[in-house]
Order: C-alpha cells, then structure tokens, then sequence
C-alpha cells in the first residue's frame, strides 16, 4: 500500500510555470544557499585566525629569518691577557654548528674587529662587532693609586655593548678611542 505524500511536502507549482522553470529556480536558490555557507564559512575561518593571531607570541626577530643560537659574548686572542682562540678557529666553529651569526667582544679593544670582519663575511656568516668596556661610575679617568693602597676592585663593572649597525659601529669606536685615552 502506497502512502499518499504529505500536503507540506509537496511543492505548489504556480500557475504558468513550467517544470524547466521550477528547476532553474531550484538551482539558484541552492547556488545562493552554498554561497551564504561558503561566506560565513571563511568569516569563521577568518575569525579563527585572528583569534590565534592575538594569541601568538609576538616575532621577536620583526620578520627576519630566526637565526638559531649565536654566541655574543666572546673574547678572541685580541683580548690581551684573556682570550686565545684564534677568529679563523671561531669562524670555523660557527660554521661547523651551523651559525649564521657571530659576535667579537674583546675586552677594552677593537683590533680585531675588521679581521673578524673580513673572516665571517668570507664564511658567510653575519659578523656581530661588539666591545666589553670596562666601565667606573666614579669617572672613565679614574685609576685608583696602588701606591697610596687603593684598589680597583669593586669601582670597575664589565658592560658588552654590540653593534646594530655602521653607526652603532662607529659609536663603539669612538667609546674605545675615549676610553683608551
């Protein structure tokens, strides 16, 4: 026995319309249904990502490439009286590990700066040009009297600085230049 369909199931066709009609109708009604999906389906997506995006971690590096771990902090055989490796053996290291960048801190000097310099470039490798500075708050003219039984201990405090960039560079060259006089 078949059942009869139901009245709100069936579909009332107006008058005059034809069954080609019906079906075009049909089609564009399902074509805006799938767009209005396909909308609030991509402000969700859009949304998501916002919502993530607030929750990040900001870039530390503003978009530069992550350069992985560099050592900033390092005393070649310039250091007089306190380093002993040689700029060609850290150089080497540096690619070796799988740095792309390298830092020179000397203690008071910068004569190895353009060595250094010259041996990352040639590697490869970002050269970081930095200083360790002796520095005294009294004053940079300050020498305590080892005659009269002064001490410098507790009056100097090791501060690096690094270079950003040529003006930095420059800055750090004069700071030595001062400090030297």
């Amino acid at each position: 026995m078949s059942e009869e369909p139901k009245k709100e199931d069936m579909q009332e066709i107006p008058a005059g319309q034809s069954d080609e009609e019906l079906l075009e109708e049909q089609e564009e009604e399902e074509a805006e249904a799938e767009a209005k999906a396909a909308e609030e389906r991509k402000a969700k997506e859009e949304a998501a990502k916002k919502q993530a995006a607030e929750k990040a971690v900001p870039d530390p590096f503003g978009g530069i490439p992550d350069p992985g771990f560099v050592h900033l902090h390092n005393h070649t055989d310039y250091s007089l009286l306190d380093g002993a490796a040689k700029i060609k053996d850290y150089v080497k290291k540096a690619l070796a590990t799988g740095m792309r960048a390298l830092a020179i801190t000397d203690h008071g000097n910068m004569f190895g700066a353009i060595d250094f310099y010259q041996a990352c470039k040639e590697a490869g490798i970002k050269p970081i040009i930095g200083c360790e500075f002796y520095v005294n708050p009294e004053s940079h003219t300050y020498r305590p009297n080892k005659e009269m039984g002064e001490s410098d201990r507790g009056h100097r405090y090791h501060l690096i600085l690094l270079a950003m960039n040529d003006k930095g560079y420059h800055n750090l060259m004069e700071l030595n230049s001062i400090a030297w006089v």
